[in-house]
């Protein structure tokens, strides 16, 4: 396939956001979702499921052009929902990722590695292979009514074996923030250190919000100042054991005057990466933005966020920070 018959390819599924692609430095990572199904059936899920996935020739060669193209660089590909362990070339696409000295992100809820002989034949890449684990809530109730499924009590067992067989750093919890675990966020700390401590002297937590673009996502937000009281509360670990990074950028950009309210280390949540430029019709700016020094950089607010909390708690910042 010639290169520029590939970057029609890349393009192509960029402009559907189906890749996303970051550069920092001479790291360079590759956000492709490989599947449009899932076995788990979120609530405040913003994607359409299909039966549907990008086939193993393509991603071989979008892989090749990445190796090729970028030769100095570390090179990461991040395997991203829906469910990419459903992919039907699962194994074969990390086994050509791993031979070709990528390193390897999995989104997942990890459904299938309750299973240990699912996870034993992904053993001989831990080195270089990463898992952020979907796990929306402490309490089983919650659990199964946001993700549509029975599966709670299977998810601590999985994510136990994960810890058991992957080394400590290589495995990230995911919480979406939703108004039916917000108020749980302290004891769903506690449950992490009390039930996974025992299989890992670390626990990594990605705190992530919404990204809400249908209208039943109303019922599930949490207006934005609330969860900045609450990170502020909780900025970067819990009592030394669990360290939680803020993954804003997965679901939805904040508007920036949030972040100027955050009393910690505010700035090194900013999304790197996101083009302000592309528009994206879920995204509205109000009145007030245009009294702010950062309204050229900011996406502004998700409209369906707007309906229901409308612009209240928006505060311009009115000087550079």
């Amino acid at each position: 396939m010639t290169e520029i018959k590939i970057l029609e390819i890349i393009n192509y599924y960029r402009s559907i956001g189906d890749i996303n692609i970051n550069i920092q430095g001479y790291k360079i990572e590759y956000i492709i979702r490989i599947t449009k199904y899932c076995n788990e059936w979120c609530l405040f899920c913003s994607t359409n499921l299909t039966k549907t996935e990008i086939e193993f020739l393509i991603l071989k060669e979008i892989i090749n052009y990445a190796i090729s193209k970028y030769k100095e660089y570390s090179i990461t590909f991040c395997l991203s929902w829906w469910e990419p362990t459903l992919y039907s070339q699962f194994h074969d696409l990390i086994d050509y990722l791993y031979h070709n000295g990528c390193f390897i992100k999995v989104q997942t809820n990890a459904v299938l590695f309750a299973s240990p002989l699912f996870i034993k034949k992904y053993l001989p890449y831990k080195d270089k292979i990463r898992f952020f684990v979907s796990f929306h809530s402490h309490i089983c109730k919650v659990y199964n009514m946001l993700t549509q499924s029975t599966h709670y009590s299977k998810a601590i067992k999985w994510i136990i074996h994960l810890y058991q067989n992957f080394p400590h750093w290589s495995v990230k919890l995911n919480l979406v923030i939703n108004k039916y675990n917000y108020n749980q966020y302290w004891e769903y700390l506690v449950f992490l250190k009390k039930v996974f401590w025992p299989f890992t002297w670390r626990i990594h937590l990605v705190f992530s919000i919404i990204y809400p673009n249908k209208s039943n996502h109303k019922k599930f937000l949490v207006p934005y100042d609330c969860i900045v009281q609450l990170i502020n509360l909780h900025p970067h670990s819990f009592n030394n054991d669990i360290t939680i990074d803020y993954g804003f950028w997965w679901f939805c950009q904040l508007p920036y005057c949030f972040f100027s309210q955050l009393v910690i280390n505010r700035w090194e949540v900013i999304p790197i990466g996101v083009d302000v430029n592309v528009w994206d019709e879920n995204m509205m700016k109000t009145t007030k933005c245009a009294q702010c020094v950062y309204q050229q950089k900011c996406m502004g607010i998700p409209k369906i966020y707007f309906e229901q909390f409308w612009e209240s708690a928006i505060i311009p910042i009115t000087w550079e920070i």
